[in-house]
Order: structure tokens, then C-alpha cells, then sequence
């Protein structure tokens, strides 16, 4: 163990497993819904690691983005579904790493649900008038 570790009074880590991996997911990316997705495999020139976000966590603990169907990512995850998400849900804790398979749904229920039209007009007008 650590100097830092040693010092720490409060529990920093668990491996959870069960609905009560579930829960803490759910937690823990309500607080940083966005994540680096990591894939096992980068292709044209790509660093196999790129920022996104979760758009939902469902009761099996599943984690559901949206990309579009000719990104890079979808071609490294189907050369290799492996994947690292690393999330951060505050400046200085809440900090959770998963492993996972990543599987490509094209469902379009499924995407009309998680898909969120963005008013960039009204955003950026919210944000200079700040």
C-alpha cells in the first residue's frame, strides 16, 4: 500500500457485483454522465480513446451511447468488442472504471429513445448572456 492510500480513512475502492454493481453504476454516472471509451484496437490513425457520453444506464447495467454508424469506434468494436470506460463523477473522488463488451445496436426505437435534439441557437445565447 501507499503513502496516500495509507493515509486515506475513507474506503476508495470495491469490486461490486450483482444489482449492487448496478446501483453504484447508475450513481456514479448519473454525477459524470461523460466517459473516455477506450477500445482495444485504434484504426486509421485514431487513439482508440475518445470522450463520450452515456445516455443511459439500465436496470441490467448496461451503459447505452449513441455514434454514428461509419464512426471509428464502431470499426475498432468490430475487429474487437473489448472496451475500458474510465468516468470521473467529482473533482476529487467518485472515480470508475469499467471492462466490457461493446455490442452495435441499430434498434431504432431504441435510438429515437436516447436521442436529444440539442438547441445550440438557445445554448449559446444562454451562455453569452451569462
Amino acid at each position: 500500500m501507499n503513502s496516500i492510500d495509507r493515509n486515506q480513512t475513507e474506503q476508495n475502492h470495491q469490486d461490486l457485483s450483482g444489482q449492487e454493481a448496478v446501483k453504484k453504476i447508475q450513481e456514479l454516472v448519473k454525477k459524470g454522465q461523460n466517459c473516455f471509451f477506450c477500445t482495444a484496437v485504434g484504426s486509421n490513425g485514431s487513439s482508440a480513446a475518445r470522450p463520450m457520453n452515456v445516455r443511459q444506464v439500465d436496470e441490467e447495467g448496461n451503459l447505452w451511447f449513441l455514434s454514428a454508424s461509419d464512426s471509428h469506434q464502431n470499426k475498432e468494436l468490430a475487429l474487437d468488442p473489448s472496451v475500458k470506460l474510465y468516468f470521473q463523477g467529482s473533482d476529487h473522488s467518485d472515480f470508475l472504471q469499467l471492462n466490457g463488451k461493446a455490442t452495435i445496436s441499430r434498434d431504432r426505437v431504441k435510438i429515437e429513445e436516447l436521442w436529444e435534439i440539442v438547441d445550440t441557437a438557445s445554448l449559446f445565447s444562454q451562455l453569452s448572456s451569462a
